[in-house]
C-alpha cells in the first residue's frame, strides 16, 4: 500500500489500483490459501509420470509435470501442462500444509521426476 500512495497519481487513480490490489488479494488467499473457492486444487496424484488435479468442485485435470516446477525445502511449484482451455496450471503446496514425511515424499517423488524428465 506504501508504494501506491507515494505515486503521484490523481486520487481516482489510487483508489482504483488500491481497489484492485485489495480484490486481487483477497480472490488468491480465498483460492490458494484457505481453498475456499469451487477453483481451488484439493488433490494432487501421480500416476506413471501422469500428474492428475482435482479441484473443489470435483473436475479432474490429468497433464504432465514441467520442467520449470521448484522443488525447495519450504515448498513446492508443481507447473502442469493439460489439454484443457488453460494449458497450464500452477501449483504452490507448503511445508506446513501437510504432515512434514508426506512432503518429503512428495520432494522425492517429484525430484525423481524432473532428473528422469531432464
Amino acid at each position: 500500500m506504501v508504494c501506491v500512495v507515494f505515486i503521484p497519481l490523481p486520487m481516482l487513480a489510487l483508489i482504483a489500483l488500491s481497489t484492485i490490489l485489495w480484490v486481487s488479494m483477497i480472490y488468491f488467499i480465498l483460492r490458494y490459501a484457505l481453498l475456499m473457492l469451487e477453483s481451488a486444487w484439493v488433490t494432487l496424484s501421480f500416476d506413471s509420470g501422469v500428474v492428475e488435479l482435482v479441484n473443489k468442485k470435483g473436475q479432474a485435470f490429468s497433464g504432465v509435470m514441467l520442467n520449470s516446477s521448484v522443488v525447495m525445502p519450504f515448498c513446492v511449484v508443481l507447473n502442469v501442462a493439460t489439454q484443457e482451455r488453460r494449458p497450464k496450471h500452477s501449483v504452490v503446496v507448503m511445508a506446513d500444509s501437510m504432515d512434514a514425511e508426506y512432503f518429503r515424499q512428495l520432494s522425492v517423488i517429484l525430484k525423481w521426476q524432473m532428473s528422469a524428465t531432464a
